[in-house]
């Protein structure tokens, strides 16, 4: 069986690149090294918050 991504590649995309991916999930306090399939509904919830926050941020008010 082949490992999946990571959390910071597989979100890389969505955050706009490898680093903001990292800082997203630092900021949701999940390891940016970990794989989708150890995290709970939690972390989850906390990852989509720091990339929603994130996204606010870039565009400002």
């Amino acid at each position: 069986a082949q490992r999946r991504k990571t959390l910071r590649g597989a979100l890389s995309g969505l955050a706009g690149s490898p680093p903001a991916a990292e800082a997203a999930l630092r900021a949701a306090g999940v390891d940016p090294g970990a794989r989708g399939e150890v995290l709970d509904v939690t972390a989850y919830a906390r990852i989509a918050e720091a990339l929603a926050a994130a996204r606010t941020s870039e565009v400002g008010p």
